[in-house]
């Protein structure tokens, strides 16, 4: 300092001072007081200074290998004005580093020890806490992260604070979730450091392919699985003649974002199609897709969707490509609507449907011609009523379509 401290200063007594008084130091240049009480004459006392952190910043940088110093001057209560040094530079105490408290991650969601991401989708930060508030206070204290093993392409940790993100979008898979070691390690002291656990993984969101194609329909299967920035709703198909440059982009699908709640009842879902031109987008409503909170349980199951070949034009004998997109929100980005396209494609041709050709026969039943069908005796509907008579009867023993039988004429015999 300029000038040794007056005994007022360092107690942070302040009566008031002349005009044209000058502090020997600021405010922002006090770092802690501590005050402690002694038992017994000619004890010993331990007093723990306390930094205020707002202005540990303040504590001057120093060249690399030289730790920073601050400078402490002392009053006791019985000592008049005398204040130990009696000089203007303190007692000299050399700081050394803390060690880094413990840390865990957290979005805004709160703290997590184990993330699933989906594929192309973007998702904040993810930002490591210190137990101890403020921390690092002062540059003496700084880490810096490191982490190990390598994260999958496409997301990143920023070494100077430790943040996990996007890099710009998670791209590699990473199915299998993989536990990494993130260090805060001293800039100043390779002795201190502390390490911190966390799984990631990086899945596909929606899987689909063929699983059979008939003359009026073609079956899909899906493989789906929820993530922690990715909660399905609903999956999109686009179908294009073979061959079609079309991009694996949400903008691609027409119909995207035109899916609405949809209960489907039955095993396999139906599908809603829009044709244009050149392409057909179809979308169905996955089962618990309207609770997208992150109170539902996460989604890992198969299901089975429905296209009619009428609903997108399919002509026979035509080849068609096939390619899949996972609808839903994101939980992480304040439940942002979000789609993201598989890169698996599939491919399909459509059988031809042969037409169908009627058999005539003749059949010997077991009815009185003259008591039910003769129309001189019966009347002149009486012929008729015993044909759809036997109609339904070769209904129910062939189980054949209603539409499918005819009985032309009836005759004794």
């Amino acid at each position: 300092l300029g000038r040794r401290p007056l005994w007022q200063e360092v107690r942070g007594e302040y009566p008031p001072y002349p005009d044209d008084f000058v502090p020997a130091f600021g405010d922002e240049h006090l770092l802690g007081r501590a005050a402690a009480e002694a038992d017994r004459a000619n004890s010993s006392v331990s007093l723990a200074v306390k930094l205020l952190s707002r202005y540990a910043t303040n504590i001057q940088r120093m060249p690399a290998g030289i730790p920073p110093q601050v400078y402490v001057w002392c009053h006791h209560s019985q000592s008049g004005s005398l204040v130990f040094p009696d000089s203007s530079e303190g007692v000299v105490v050399t700081l050394s580093v803390l060690q880094p408290p413990a840390f865990s991650y957290s979005t805004s969601a709160g703290p997590l020890a184990q993330i699933a991401l989906a594929r192309n989708v973007t998702f904040p930060p993810l930002v490591p806490r210190f137990e101890l508030d403020g921390f690092p206070s002062y540059y003496y204290d700084e880490v810096a992260f490191t982490i190990t093993p390598t994260l999958p392409s496409g997301v990143r940790m920023a070494p100077a604070d430790g943040r996990i993100g996007p890099d710009p979008l998670p791209e590699q898979l990473s199915e299998a979730p993989v536990e990494y070691a993130v260090r805060a390690q001293s800039r100043y002291d390779v002795r201190r450091w502390r390490e911190q656990q966390i799984t990631v993984s990086v899945q596909e969101a929606a899987v689909c392919g063929l699983q059979g194609v008939k003359s009026t329909e073609a079956l899909v299967s899906c493989a789906l699985r929820d993530s922690d920035n990715l909660r399905l709703q609903a999956v999109y198909f686009l179908f294009a003649e073979y061959g079609s440059d079309v991009a694996h982009e949400p903008s691609s699908f027409s119909c995207y974002p035109g899916a609405m709640l949809r209960r489907n009842t039955g095993s396999v879902l139906e599908t809603v199609c829009a044709r244009t031109r050149a392409q057909c987008c179809c979308w169905a409503w996955i089962p618990g897709g309207d609770d997208a909170t992150g109170r539902r349980a996460p989604l890992r199951s198969t299901v089975v969707s429905r296209v009619a070949h009428a609903a997108c034009g399919f002509a026979q004998q035509s080849r068609y490509t096939g390619m899949s997109m996972a609808a839903g929100v994101n939980p992480l980005g304040q439940n942002q609507r979000t789609a993201v396209v598989s890169r698996v494609e599939f491919d399909f041709t459509v059988p031809k449907r042969d037409e169908a050709k009627p058999i005539q026969f003749e059949m010997k039943v077991d009815i009185s011609y003259e008591a039910e069908c003769d129309p001189v005796r019966n009347g002149p509907a009486a012929e008729a009523a015993c044909k759809e008579r036997m109609r339904a009867e070769l209904v129910r023993l062939l189980g054949a379509p209603v539409e499918m039988i005819e009985v032309l004429h009836v005759r004794p015999g």
